[in-house]
């Protein structure tokens, strides 16, 4: 029997799937919207983001951006990211058994 992904799940049933993505396409944009001035400025207070007089990159809408420090780190994390991701689907595909059809 093959093991069935909660993403396979998900997409069985069009009502959950259509559900979901309404959440993740019009509900979660809609906050951020909302509030995007408490997170720019709790951003800038803990000194994730810098003003736009410093930034080489602006976050476009706001006052706030990064600059090249936060751009390099921000690049190394998303390499890491892809890179365990990677790791972890080869691993996956190693130790999955052979399946005979």
């Amino acid at each position: 029997m093959r093991h069935r992904s909660p993403l396979d799940e998900l997409t069985d049933d069009p009502v959950t799937f259509l559900g979901a993505l309404f959440v993740l396409s019009i509900v979660i944009p809609a906050l951020l919207i909302m509030w995007r001035d408490q997170l720019v400025s709790w951003s800038l207070a803990h000194h994730l983001l810098v003003p736009t007089d410093q930034a080489i990159w602006s976050v476009p809408g706001t006052s706030a951006g990064l600059d090249l420090r936060r751009v390099v780190v921000l690049v190394f994390a998303v390499v890491a990211v892809v890179a365990a991701g990677i790791a972890l689907h080869r691993r996956r595909r190693r130790l999955r058994p052979e399946s005979r059809d």
